[in-house]
């Protein structure tokens, strides 16, 4: 008994934590909540409808509320209790619109007149119709268009999905946006990701249109590397605008991970979003990286709002070495030293403690600083070649926290930064390889192509695709 009042109260107070990311836009705390809930929140559901795909159906529409509503949230008490109670309510107003159809069919058949419209409800009906219709085209068209399928033609999300060409993770977590995961895996310990050349090239998505792209996604696991892999990825997708959204990370890390080693990669990727070469947090647990010898080339758009985040590296883990990586990262847009550009970071707090080496790195931005690391301790940043828009060496990098080192840092070339590296030319030309690539090369994987392996505390090797 002891023990169940303890796991409530830490799931009360983790619950606590995803709701205040929750309404920071934090699409991770989102994710996080719906795998929690989700399935529970069904199989409540299906006691009142006793249909599996309208359930499913149901929470989800609840889960894109939560979403939609997130900065106006105001959930007196426990979460599940919360949720279930929008269940229990909207299955009940479901119930009896069903109830309702049902009594106007036996009408109708008993009067063997379906179209024997009473004049009062059909005025309201057509007022009401109307207004729904205004509000409707206040809509952005991707929503207005899945709205009107799924609630005046009954279809399925899935067939939606499928029609409208964008994936059901999309449906899922992100609300719409076209999302393409080329390689998942989930707890699959002493793993091997070695040898393989993926390319993800979206020509349909949009500038200003949020999409989200991933490589390599990694979940949940220990001893795994990942090595010697070419991921090249290039959208026109991704935003800004509402603090930045969108994504084309080539690797992305979930923890807990423990004894995670990434080392001679060459990792390529543009959009006009919020971007990272790497991508790794430690929001289900613990996570411990040894990252080393990589080629890491991003570019995107950033800003001032702290999501709004271009970097070759974004690291918000437990412990992480990070070595001998050559690093170019570029910001689309206009510079200000406000705005969220570096090679390496930790600038998204997340819980827990957090600390670094970070040595022997070749770095060159057009932000505002090299290395960013904001609420960390016992972390070195030694040795590094670094070159910001202005700053160069020692001055490129901020950290704050306690018990930290900065140290012999340098210019990587004694020259001035604007003979040092073009990033603009770089940005394009490495652009157009991505796209040449992609029309002649056969060994790829294409953006159609999505690998999911789950394999409960097995084993994983994934090489030479």
């Amino acid at each position: 008994m002891e023990d169940e009042q303890t796991n409530r109260t830490k799931s009360a107070s983790e619950d606590s934590f995803y709701i205040k990311e929750l309404k920071q836009g934090n699409i991770k705390a989102f994710e996080f909540l719906f795998n929690k809930y989700y399935k529970d929140l069904v199989y409540f559901c299906n006691v009142f409808l006793k249909d599996q795909e309208n359930s499913e159906d149901l929470v989800q529409d609840i889960f894109a509320r939560l979403w939609e509503n997130r900065e106006h949230l105001d959930i007196k008490g426990a979460l599940k209790s919360y949720l279930m109670t929008a269940v229990k309510n909207n299955s009940l107003e479901e119930l009896k619109h069903q109830n309702v159809i049902r009594v106007y069919q036996d009408y109708a058949i008993a009067h063997n007149d379906p179209f024997d419209y009473d004049v009062e409800n059909y005025i309201l009906y057509s007022e009401l119709n109307q207004q729904l219709q205004k509000e409707l085209n206040k809509l952005p068209k991707e929503m207005r268009e899945v709205f009107e399928m799924h609630r005046f033609k009954n279809k399925k999300y899935h067939e939606i999905a499928n029609e409208l060409n964008v994936s059901v993770s999309a449906r899922d977590s992100n609300l719409f946006y076209p999302t393409l995961d080329s390689f998942l895996m989930v707890e699959s310990n002493n793993s091997v990701v070695a040898g393989n050349n993926i390319i993800e090239l979206d020509s349909t998505t949009e500038t200003g249109s949020a999409n989200y792209l991933y490589g390599i996604d990694i979940y949940k696991l220990n001893n795994i590397s990942i090595w010697n892999n070419t991921v090249k990825m290039n959208t026109n997708g991704g935003s800004i605008i509402v603090n930045g959204s969108g994504s084309a990370y080539p690797v992305q890390i979930t923890g807990p991970i423990n004894d995670c080693n990434i080392y001679n990669n060459t990792l390529i990727t543009y959009n006009n979003g919020p971007n990272l070469g790497i991508y790794s947090q430690n929001f289900y647990g613990a996570t411990y990286l040894n990252i080393y010898n990589n080629f890491i080339n991003v570019t995107g758009s950033a800003a001032l709002h702290n999501w709004a985040l271009v970097s070759g590296m974004e690291l918000q883990d437990t412990c992480d070495i990070v070595h001998d990586n050559i690093i170019y990262v570029t910001n689309n847009g206009a510079y200000a030293d406000s705005n969220n550009i570096y090679g390496i970071s930790y600038s998204q707090s997340t819980s827990s403690s957090h600390s670094f080496d970070v040595y022997n790195n070749t770095i060159f931005t057009n932000g505002n600083y090299a290395v960013y690391l904001n609420g960390v301790s016992n972390t070195n940043v030694t040795n590094n070649g670094l070159s910001a828009y202005i700053k160069t060496g020692n001055d490129a990098v901020y950290i704050a926290g306690s018990n930290n080192n900065i140290n012999g840092n340098y210019n990587p070339n004694p020259t001035s930064n604007s003979d040092v590296l073009n990033l603009s030319i770089l940005k394009a030309n490495f652009r157009n390889e991505i796209i040449s690539e992609s029309e002649n090369s056969e060994k790829i994987v294409y953006v159609a192509v999505n690998k999911n392996i789950t394999a409960d505390g097995g084993n994983g090797s994934i090489e030479n695709c």
